[in-house]
């Protein structure tokens, strides 16, 4: 799963949710009980993403364009945000 930020994706929360939900659905590991999924969040910078990478990403059928929000914030800002949404998921379990 490759997850590409960006101010019109979808809303991360509820992608996660929605991950959460299916990846609950799905059978667990039977040694740890736990399902293990790759996750890649993809930030750019104050700039936004090059046109070239903004082609590759979103011209392949992995990534997935989330959003924290209309508004522009800092990487360090986006990244906070996404632990934050990520420790309250987990805390959910």
């Amino acid at each position: 799963i490759i997850w590409m930020l960006s101010e019109t994706g979808d809303p991360l929360w509820e992608v996660l949710e929605d991950w959460q939900r299916k990846k609950s659905k799905c059978a667990t590991n039977i040694n740890t009980g736990q399902s293990r999924t790759a996750t890649t969040l993809v930030l750019g910078n104050q700039l936004g993403y090059s046109a070239d990478d903004e082609k590759l990403l979103l011209g392949t059928p992995s990534v997935r364009e989330v959003s924290l929000g209309s508004l522009s914030l800092l990487t360090s800002q986006c990244i906070t945000i996404t632990h934050h949404y990520l420790d309250r998921l987990f805390e959910l379990e």
